[in-house]
């Protein structure tokens, strides 16, 4: 290592991203690690299993933030009627048939977005998802 603590290897470094919620209304978090070229997540099953160690439930990211406008993402939630996963949130529709299991966790499950989010990032949600206002 050099005089100042870099040796010039990349470092991977943590943050956290918004899982799920229990019954009460108490998010989940889980962390996510990362490099300069990728997220590395943990797996699905693992994610399942400490949702269910909590009786929680998964709320997907569908919609992706948006950096350039600084809007958030939108959520689908893994079952029905859930609420939305923080108080700004609306719902903005149902999920259909489309992008399961990659984009989508079911038909008929509520997508939520940001009260400020964009109406073309919440039509390409809906496009995405077979789903409907």
């Amino acid at each position: 290592m050099g005089p100042d603590g870099f040796d010039g290897l990349p470092r991977i470094g943590f943050s956290y991203f918004f899982l799920g919620l229990v019954g009460n209304g108490d998010a989940i978090w889980a962390p996510r690690y990362a490099d300069h070229h990728t997220l590395i997540y943990p797996s699905e099953a693992t994610i399942l299993a400490a949702l269910a160690a909590v009786d929680g439930v998964r709320y997907l990211e569908v919609g992706p933030l948006g950096q350039a406008k600084g809007s958030c993402a939108i959520y689908q939630a893994g079952a029905p009627d859930w609420p939305a996963p923080g108080p700004n949130y609306v719902r903005v529709g149902t999920s259909g048939t489309k992008g399961i299991p990659d984009y989508s966790l079911g038909a008929g499950l509520p997508l939520y977005a940001h009260v400020d989010a964009d109406p073309q990032l919440i039509g390409f949600v809906l496009f995405l998802t077979g789903g409907s206002w």
